[in-house]
């Protein structure tokens, strides 16, 4: 497991490694649930940051923009692309982030 590979390196080199884990609004909860019940698999709950990736409007192959119903634009996970904004622009943990001196 990805959780293990961390701890091994983290104890071999001395340092504590955070682990930035994007998310979906479908499966942040899940996802943070898992995480708590499994006591972050041994890793510093403080080193495990879990964001949700942002929502961009979902379009056709023709780049038209699809309605979920009447009068509601449909949205889509933004992907990795959105992960470097999402960690730049007002995320709630950030100011804990700035403590790993990131190369953002």
């Amino acid at each position: 497991m990805f959780a293990e590979k961390i701890l091994a390196a983290s104890r071999r080199h001395g340092v504590t490694i955070p682990w930035f884990i994007m998310t979906s609004e479908i499966n942040h909860e899940a996802t943070l649930a898992a995480f708590r019940e499994a006591n972050y698999f041994g890793l510093p709950e403080s080193s495990v940051m879990l964001f949700r990736q942002g929502l961009m409007p979902a379009v056709d192959r023709e780049g038209r923009i699809l309605l979920a119903g009447k009068g509601r634009i449909a949205l889509s996970p933004d992907g990795h692309g959105g992960g470097p904004y999402e960690l730049l622009s007002g995320v709630e943990r950030w100011p804990e982030w700035r403590n790993w001196g990131s190369m953002f």
